[in-house]
C-alpha cells in the first residue's frame, strides 16, 4: 500500500520571546579645516538566532496501535503527554511530521510551559480494506516559533499500528419493488412524495447512505436516500408536478446502491436491487360514481346553459384571445363555438325557462340586453331607471330571473347607492317595489307558479302592481339560491321550508362555494373548497329528497380558477363552473347523473 507524507506545524502554545538592545558609541574629533566630513557607521547586523536546544523534552510512549472492524466506529484516539524538560526550549516551536496509512490525523497541544499533548487520530475503519496499516509520526523541535513544520533537532518517533478486521457487512431491503401513484390532469399542487422504508439487516455501529442511484425521470423528479438510524433508513421519491405532464401513465426506474462508505469500497446487498414507478396522470375518475373533468380553454365572466336548444352561453370578456366583448353560443363537448353577438363588459347572463329569451347585465351601464336565442340576436335594451331620491344616479342590474312560463316579465335587482327588486313587463317597470339598504337581497329565485318571489332573507308577493314584502328568514341564506318542492336550497348547503320555516343544513365536506340543483335526477350539486388539501375543489352530490350524500369528486387545483362564481347543470350528465378568474371547468359523468 501506498503511504501519503504530510508536513504540518503542529498546534503549540504562545511562546516567549527574547529580545536585547544594542548601542553604539562615536569618537569626537577636533575641528578640522575644510575637510570633508566622516560618511555614517554601517548599520549593526541582525543578532543570529539561538541555536536549537538540546533534548528538552520526553513522550510518555513511543508506539501506538488499536484495531476495528468494517462495521464499527473508529477506535478512540490515542494521546501521548510530551514533557518539556527543558524550559529555555519555550521559545522555540514545535512540529512535526506523519503518515496516513490509517491514521486520520496527528495533533500537538502545548498545554502549559512544561507539557503538551500529541493526538492520534484513526481513519474510519470502512473507508479501508481488511488488513494492518503502519504509521509514523515524527515530533521534534523547530528553529524558531513559526515553525514552518521543518524540524532541525531533537526527533522523536511514534510507531503507530492501525489492524481493520474483516466482517459481515449490513444488507438492506426495501419495503416495495413497485410504485403506483395517480394524479389529475392539470393539477397545480404537489404530490406528496412516495416513502419506502429501509430495513438495515446485520446494521453497523453507524449510518450510511446510497452510493449514488440511477434515476429515470420520465415522471419522477428525484429520488434521496435518508438513514434514520444504524438499522432504518428510508427512500423518498418527488414526482413531478401534474400540471407539467399531459394525461398518461409515466413508467420511471430506480437503480438502488447502498454502501458502507462514501467511496463504495464496500457495497451492500440490496432488496430489491431496482424500483418501478408508475405515475399516471388522468382526466377521469371510474366507478359507479366516476366522472370526466377539464379546464376549458374558453374564457367567461358568467355562464348559463339553455336546456331547451341544448346550448351553453358564454359572457367573454375584453381580455378573451376568441369572442372577446361577446356573448356567444358554446359547445361544452365539443369545445367550439356557435352564434355570438357583442355584448362589451357582460357580467351577468341569464337564460328564461323556455329558452326563447336570454338576458345580459353590463355593469358599467343602467339598461341590460335581452336577446332571442333562435337565432341569438338582439331583441331590446331595458332601461332600469334612476332611484326616485337621487335622480342623477342610475340603476345597474345585479340580479335578473325571468319568471316561469312569462319570459317577457322579470324579476330585477336593482343596484345604485341604494338596492331594490322591481319587476318588469318587457321594458316597463311595475309601480310597486321592495327596497332594502342591506345585501340579503342579492339573489333572487320564483316560485314555479310565479306568484312569489324569494330572496336571501325574505318572501315578496308578486301582483300585477309589482312586488311587497310578505315575510322574513330568521337568518339569511347564503349565495344563490335554487327551489324545489316548497324549499330554497342556497350555496351554502342550507335547506329552508319555506311553509313552516324550518331550515336543515348540509353537511358540506368542504368549504362552500356554489351549487345548483337538478330537480328532474333528484340531485343537488356544491362545488366546494377542501379542508384538507388546501387550494383543491372538489363536487360534492347529494341526494334532494333526503340531503344524504352520494359521493365527492376531487377537481385538480388550477392557478386559474381560485374561487368560483356560478355551478350550472348541463347536457345529460354535466356540470360547468365558471372562476372570478373567468375560467371554466367542466365535469361530466355518473358522479352529476347515473
Amino acid at each position: 500500500m501506498t503511504t501519503a507524507r504530510h508536513s504540518r506545524c503542529l498546534l503549540k502554545s504562545l511562546l516567549l520571546v527574547a529580545s536585547c538592545s544594542l548601542a553604539a558609541c562615536g569618537g569626537g574629533g577636533g575641528g578640522g579645516g575644510g575637510g570633508n566630513p566622516s560618511p555614517p557607521p554601517a548599520p549593526a547586523p541582525p543578532p543570529a538566532p539561538p541555536p536549537a536546544p538540546a533534548l528538552g523534552y520526553s513522550l510518555s510512549q513511543v508506539s501506538a496501535s488499536a484495531q476495528a472492524s468494517l462495521t464499527q466506529l473508529p477506535p478512540a484516539d490515542v494521546t501521548i503527554a510530551v514533557t518539556i524538560t527543558d524550559t529555555a526550549a519555550g521559545q522555540f516551536g514545535m512540529g512535526g511530521l506523519y503518515t496516513q496509512s490509517g491514521l486520520g490525523f496527528a495533533t500537538y497541544l502545548r498545554d502549559t510551559p512544561t507539557s503538551g499533548t500529541l493526538r492520534l487520530a484513526f481513519r474510519p475503519p470502512q473507508t479501508l480494506q481488511p488488513g494492518v496499516y503502519h504509521d509514523t509520526v515524527t515530533i521534534g523541535f523547530c528553529r524558531d516559533q513559526a515553525c514552518d513544520g521543518q524540524m532541525v533537532t531533537n526527533q522523536s518517533t511514534v510507531d503507530v499500528t492501525y489492524t481493520v478486521l474483516d466482517a459481515p457487512l449490513p444488507s438492506v431491503t426495501f419495503s416495495t419493488d413497485t410504485v403506483n401513484v395517480t394524479a389529475l390532469e392539470g393539477d397545480a399542487r404537489y404530490v406528496e412524495p412516495v416513502v419506502l422504508n429501509a430495513t438495515i439487516n446485520n446494521p453497523a455501529q453507524f449510518a450510511f447512505g446510497s452510493g449514488g442511484w440511477t434515476v429515470t425521470t420520465n415522471g419522477v423528479f428525484s429520488a434521496s436516500y435518508t438513514a434514520l438510524g444504524p438499522s432504518t433508513g428510508s427512500a423518498t421519491i418527488t414526482l413531478k408536478t401534474p400540471n407539467t405532464l399531459a394525461a398518461g401513465t409515466y413508467t420511471d426506474t430506480i437503480d438502488l446502491r447502498m454502501c458502507l462508505d462514501l467511496d463504495c469500497l464496500h457495497p451492500l446487498q440490496v432488496t430489491p436491487s431496482r424500483i418501478t414507478v408508475n405515475f399516471t396522470i388522468r382526466n377521469s375518475v371510474p366507478g359507479p360514481n366516476g366522472y370526466t373533468f377539464q379546464l376549458s380553454p374558453a374564457v367567461a365572466t358568467d355562464i348559463t346553459w339553455n336546456a331547451a336548444r341544448d346550448v351553453m352561453y358564454l359572457a367573454v370578456p375584453s381580455t378573451a384571445s376568441d369572442h372577446a366583448n361577446s356573448v356567444v353560443e358554446f359547445n361544452p363537448l365539443t369545445g367550439t363555438y356557435g352564434a355570438s353577438v357583442p355584448a362589451t363588459n357582460a357580467w351577468l347572463i341569464e337564460v328564461s325557462d323556455d329558452g326563447s329569451r336570454l338576458y345580459v347585465s353590463d355593469q358599467a351601464i343602467p339598461y341590460f340586453h335581452r336577446y332571442s336565442t333562435a337565432p341569438l340576436a338582439l331583441d331590446t335594451d331595458i332601461d332600469l331607471g334612476n332611484h326616485p331620491s337621487n335622480p342623477f344616479t342610475r340603476y345597474t342590474a345585479q340580479n335578473v330571473q325571468a319568471a316561469p312560463g312569462r319570459p317577457e316579465v322579470l324579476a330585477v335587482r336593482r343596484y345604485d347607492s341604494g338596492r331594490d327588486i322591481a319587476i318588469f313587463d318587457g321594458i316597463t317597470p311595475r309601480v310597486d317595489v321592495v327596497e332594502r339598504p342591506y345585501p340579503e337581497l342579492s339573489h333572487l329565485r320564483w316560485d314555479p307558479d310565479g306568484s312569489r318571489l324569494f330572496t336571501n332573507s325574505a318572501v315578496l308577493a308578486v301582483t300585477a302592481n309589482g312586488v311587497t314584502l310578505t315575510s322574513t328568514f330568521p337568518e339569511n341564506l347564503l349565495g344563490r339560491l335554487e327551489y324545489s318542492g316548497g324549499r330554497l336550497i342556497s350555496d351554502w348547503g342550507q335547506v329552508l321550508d319555506v311553509s313552516s320555516g324550518t331550515r336543515t343544513d348540509i353537511a358540506l365536506d368542504g368549504y362552500p362555494g356554489v351549487g345548483t340543483i337538478d330537480a328532474a335526477a333528484g340531485r343537488i350539486y356544491f362545488l366546494t373548497g377542501s379542508r384538507t388539501k388546501i387550494g383543491k375543489k372538489q363536487i360534492e352530490t347529494y341526494d334532494l329528497n333526503t340531503l344524504a350524500r352520494i359521493a365527492i369528486g376531487e377537481l385538480p387545483q388550477y392557478d386559474e380558477f381560485l374561487s368560483a362564481k356560478r355551478l350550472v347543470r348541463w347536457g345529460h350528465d354535466g356540470l360547468a363552473a365558471v372562476s372570478q378568474q373567468g375560467r371554466i371547468i367542466l365535469v361530466r359523468g355518473p358522479l352529476v347523473v347515473p
